[in-house]
């Protein structure tokens, strides 16, 4: 059989994985590789259909062989660090997701993979960092911020869970997962903007007698607790602290830029400014948000620590 014959069984493979025929596909595939064994497009759309068929151990093996034949393309080393994130294998995926990386730092994709590797491996912070430099290189990767919204809700960092829930929808306004991320977490900034503050005072009624307060001795366990609580303030105001100073470098420094270009415009121009002034109050909006999150937390730090050296009450 001829190479029209290997480009005949390649297309109709093709036909076969766009009309969801998935074993279909897949047989006619491994007939193409019978014929020419290493035939590239080939290998990779078997690949492909391994993976869209659940099959990911027969899918990692056919990306490792691609990724060995053309090591200059980083595509096929992504994809195998997909497919062993998919199977549990964790530390193959970022071995391969590094290569990637080595050869390809600005790989938008290998950080969004590096980013679900270390999330699922409970690395929160690599997380974090892999899916925020995602969206740097690549700022329309709605999945990317989907995925940062989620581990800061996990976090209980709403503002922030919110934030890139936004930045997902802005992406994809269609995304409705990210829709219902948003509207929990702000569902979840509004009860902590009228709850009551755990560290208030409460009055006692008219007539009871105040017990007197005295003081003890933490015991070891509480002692460790106190230590974790404080560990995962300073964890968090950490976090806070970095995006804050993130969100003023990408975004509101390019939006006064935006605006200061404007207004040196000409003709036509105050409907460009109004949209720039728009879209830069928006971003100081939410930077308020940031830095009035960050804020309660500094505050619940201190208010953490003067709690700890408080009397306790004797019953």
């Amino acid at each position: 059989m001829s190479q029209s014959d290997v480009g005949s069984l390649f297309e109709q493979g093709r036909a076969a994985l766009k009309s969801r025929r998935v074993d279909d596909a897949i047989e006619l595939f491994r007939k193409a590789l019978t014929l020419e064994p290493q035939h590239a497009e080939s290998l990779e759309s078997l690949a492909s259909a391994l993976y869209v068929k659940g099959d990911f151990p027969a899918a990692a093996e056919y990306f490792a062989r691609l990724a060995d034949l053309l090591p200059t393309q980083p595509r096929f080393n992504v994809n195998l660090g997909a497919v062993l994130n998919r199977m549990g294998n964790h530390k193959q995926a970022e071995a391969a997701l590094r290569k990637v990386l080595q050869r390809d730092p600005r790989n938008s994709d290998a950080y969004y993979n590096l980013g679900i590797t270390y999330r699922k491996s409970n690395q929160t912070n690599l997380a974090i960092s892999a899916y925020r430099e995602a969206v740097r290189l690549n700022p329309q990767m709605a999945e990317a911020y989907y995925n940062l919204g989620n581990i800061y809700a996990d976090l209980k960092n709403h503002t922030l869970a919110a934030m890139n829930f936004r930045k997902a929808l802005e992406s994809r306004p269609d995304f409705d997962k990210a829709s219902l991320g948003l509207a929990q977490a702000e569902k979840l900034m509004e009860s902590a903007r009228q709850a009551i503050s755990p560290f208030g005072r409460l009055a006692p009624p008219p007539n009871q007698v105040v017990v007197p307060t005295t003081s003890r001795e933490l015991s070891e366990d509480e002692r460790e607790e106190d230590r974790r609580k404080i560990y995962r303030l300073a964890e968090q105001i950490e976090q806070l602290a970095e995006t804050a100073i993130s969100y003023l470098q990408d975004t509101l420094e390019p939006r006064l830029m935006e605006i200061q270009k404007t207004v040196a415009g000409g003709r036509g121009r105050n409907l460009a400014i109004g949209r720039a002034g728009a879209d830069f109050r928006e971003a100081v909006e939410e930077w308020s948000n940031l830095r009035r999150q960050l804020r309660r937390k500094v505050l619940e730090l201190r208010a953490h620590e003067e709690l700890i050296a408080t009397p306790d009450v004797a019953i």
